[in-house]
């Protein structure tokens, strides 16, 4: 039986995957509730969030 609400998330959004393996470390910053790649002013970033809807 499953118990409260089920999770349709990922662990990061699709931009984090463009970005080569081998350069995430460099270009990313990844938390658990925010995204930041080539954060130098021009970047791009991303909040997790979350809607809950009524049943």
């Amino acid at each position: 039986m499953h118990e409260g609400m089920p999770s349709l998330g990922t662990d990061a959004p699709f931009s984090y995957y463009v970005v080569p393996a081998p350069e995430r470390e460099s270009r990313c910053d990844l938390g658990s509730d925010d995204c930041a790649i080539d954060d130098f002013g021009t970047g791009h970033s991303s909040l997790v969030s979350v809607a809950a809807r009524p049943c």
